[in-house]
């Protein structure tokens, strides 16, 4: 089992627990690595092979091995691409203000040292991801309460009906996601809040159509997207208190729009 910890500049650490055998053993490390660290084994030596890290450690049965990588991500624009390929079961520790889009195969959500992660078998994974600015951690918490007490009123633990509404179009990732993806303590206030930040097909529509046409009054997304008047506006809330998107009056209407940093950097002029 490996551990990937991807930081907000997209480098990745990976950590593994190994038992060398006769002191000495190869570990395919997901990418070439940069720096490399034997814990466990004070006498250890190490070197890299473009992705092959050959250890050698005497008279320890039990090492950690730990490196880091610069080249396991990627950038589309706003949405950060994590593409390996490991023989090693795997978890991924995304950042704290990250929400995964896509996901390949189908994570398990797990929980890792107080924190939530992905665990994908041995082979290709991808994880897609965006970074939402952390600019309005009071009104994401305000709402994760909301919903908590909500959910807690009605006697069900899982997600509340408008929460949930959209996640049947994406029923395979919806389900990996929404069971904790995002790091979070374990009580039903962070519960709520992480299936809060689960993004599904509707939420992709709405944000896509920002970025392909820019600002868009709630009509023009309703025509754009082909999303009901009710379900719009709940998920124009949603996507705004997770601070993906923002709203201002122009002209005495209300127009909505990726928050800067988000938008397509080399976007389509609006139709």
């Amino acid at each position: 089992m490996q551990v990937l910890k991807v930081s907000v500049d997209g480098s990745v650490t990976v950590e593994i627990n190994a038992s060398p055998t006769s002191g000495q053993m190869v570990i395919d490390a997901v990418a070439p690595p940069v720096d490399i660290n034997v814990l466990g084994c004070p006498n250890a030596t190490v070197y890299a092979v473009n992705t092959s890290i050959v250890v050698y450690a005497p008279n320890c049965s039990e090492i950690t091995l730990r490196y880091l990588t610069l080249s396991a991500t990627s950038k589309n624009g706003s949405t950060w691409i994590l593409r390996v390929r490991t023989p090693y079961r795997t978890i991924v520790l995304l950042p704290s203000n990250a929400i995964p889009i896509d996901t390949e195969p189908t994570p398990t959500p797990v929980s890792f040292g107080g924190t939530w992660g992905l665990e994908f078998p041995p082979g290709e994974l991808v994880v897609k991801y965006i970074e939402v600015p952390s600019s309005r951690p009071q009104a994401l918490s305000s709402r994760a309460t909301s919903v908590a007490t909500h959910a807690s009123s009605s006697g069900g633990g899982g997600i509340d009906s408008a929460t949930a509404i959209g996640v049947t179009g994406a029923v395979l990732l919806g389900l990996a996601i929404a069971l904790k993806l995002l790091r979070g303590r374990r009580t039903t206030s962070e519960s709520k809040h992480v299936a809060m930040r689960v993004l599904d097909d509707v939420d992709r529509r709405i944000i896509e159509a920002l970025r392909r046409y820019g600002q868009q009054t709630a009509r023009e997304l309703m025509e754009r997207t082909g999303v009901p008047k009710s379900t719009l506006y709940r998920r124009l809330a949603k996507l705004r208190d997770l601070g993906v998107i923002e709203s201002v009056t122009i002209g005495g209407a209300t127009v909505y729009r990726l928050r800067s940093g988000l938008e397509k950097e080399s976007g389509e002029e609006r139709g």
